[in-house]
């Protein structure tokens, strides 16, 4: 694999900004690939900033996907192209005080050449699919010591055989970060799951979930730092699509517990 790249950033006139790059991919087994990136940057007010984006990016195929050699199950394509896609944002960073943030963007991303099987299980590049959407985002520093912040994104797929069902419609979260004694680090997240748009063959629907996840973090001394964590603090049994062949979709993790330790040198 052999890659370059080009970028720079020209400020074009009073308040406005432009990023812009170029990179070049080249794959001993299937060839180049060529995505530019363009950012717009807009200093609207001294607190409203506009972004206007639009950037290209590829998947190259899988050794699998490639040279796989297993009938009835998945047949390699030495002739496969990457997958592409195309995304457009339009964002917006608004700071209302000095410790509140808001963020808005409105997004398009359409994928092409994508990857799958066809009837005798030999990979093709079956076609196309797109999505837009908006997400929101604030975060607001209500003391020295206490920062909630918050996120949503409500996606919209265009209708296509090749849709992400594993992706559900709506997503977001509340967060609580407490640094409640020096070197200390207190973090609760809601994360809510919205329903899955499944299939006309998934045997079960999938319906919305809260997790619950949280975190007690330390520094004791300058070089170490450890960490506790408890997910599915409620025990939740939340659930994903995978395929059709799974009757009652995947099990995700009930209540589970992490610990760490982390030396930096």
């Amino acid at each position: 694999i052999r890659y370059v790249f080009l970028q720079d950033i020209w400020t074009i006139a009073a308040h406005w900004e432009l990023t812009a790059g170029v990179r070049h991919d080249r794959y001993s087994d299937f060839g180049g690939t060529t995505n530019p990136r363009l950012a717009l940057v807009w200093q609207s007010t001294n607190r409203l900033v506009t972004k206007l984006m639009y950037g290209q990016a590829f998947v190259a195929p899988s050794y699998l996907q490639l040279y796989s050699n297993a009938p009835n199950v998945a047949i390699g394509n030495p002739n496969l192209k990457p997958e592409r896609s195309k995304t457009v944002d339009l964002s917006f960073t608004y700071s209302a005080s000095r410790d509140l943030t808001l963020g808005a963007d409105l997004y398009r991303f359409a994928q092409y050449d994508v990857i799958g099987q066809d009837a005798s299980f030999k990979y093709q590049n079956v076609g196309k699919m797109a999505a837009h959407g908006i997400e929101l985002e604030a975060k607001w520093q209500v003391s020295p010591t206490l920062r909630l912040s918050g996120y949503a994104n409500n996606r919209i797929e265009d209708y296509s055989p090749l849709r992400s069902f594993n992706v559900p419609k709506q997503t977001a979260y509340l967060r609580g970060d407490w640094a409640f004694m020096p070197k200390w680090n207190w973090d609760v997240q809601a994360t809510r799951i919205g329903p899955h748009l499944l299939p006309a063959t998934a045997p079960t629907p999938i319906g919305a979930y809260t997790i619950v996840d949280t975190t007690l973090r330390c520094a004791l001394a300058r070089d170490w730092e450890f960490a506790a964590s408890i997910r599915n603090l409620g025990k939740v049994a939340a659930r994903e699509y995978v395929s059709s062949g799974l009757p009652d979709n995947l099990p995700l993790p009930g209540r589970n517990f992490y610990a760490e330790a982390r030396y930096r040198f």
